[in-house]
């Protein structure tokens, strides 16, 4: 890669569409060493549970059980709304 990028420069600066000094300015640039590119690991299923819970975030089973309770509390307030005098 580092040959191309000479190689490219060169021809710009042929051509007469890049000075010199430019050229080398652009090649020291394009040639020097970029930022650390930081290689992250996406965690476990088990690691991201883990990480929920510590947050105190609700599971998808958590939220499930609790729209399961609101339909039950819904449906015996319905009856109780419908037949007040059967409590």
């Amino acid at each position: 890669m580092d040959e191309e990028i000479e190689h490219r420069v060169q021809a710009l600066i042929s051509r007469g569409e890049l000075a010199a000094e430019e050229g080398r300015r652009l090649r020291d640039k394009l040639l020097a060493p970029g930022p650390q590119q930081f290689h992250h690991t996406l965690p476990s299923e088990e690691e991201l549970e883990g990480m929920l819970a510590e947050r105190g975030i609700p599971t998808r089973d958590d939220l499930q059980q609790l729209f399961e309770q609101l339909d039950t509390l819904t449906a015996k307030l319905d009856d109780v709304t419908r037949n007040p005098d059967e409590t």
